[in-house]
């Protein structure tokens, strides 16, 4: 184990690295931080908000394991796009 790993046991990942891991878009993500569907963030300056690795890593996996969604729902409630 490094140093680094010693001083700073969580890593906080910003919103391009949640969508990258989640594969949603991050507008997608805020939406669904304000409804309740995704985990909140943690603010680290006056615009910078972040998220926990493991948080994000266990909303993964509950989605995985088929845990409902706080509205009690599995599934999100995507809205189909107009042509």
């Amino acid at each position: 184990m490094s140093d680094i790993d010693k001083l700073v046991p969580e890593r906080l990942i910003r919103a391009k690295k949640v969508a990258e891991l989640t594969g949603l878009n991050p507008s997608t993500i805020y939406k669904y931080r304000e409804r309740g569907l995704f985990p909140d963030s943690v603010s680290i300056g006056t615009t910078v908000r972040v998220w926990p690795l493991s948080v994000v890593n266990k909303w993964i996996a509950d989605r995985v394991a088929g845990v409902p969604l706080a509205d009690g729902t599995h599934t999100f409630p995507f809205r189909r796009r107009s042509r």
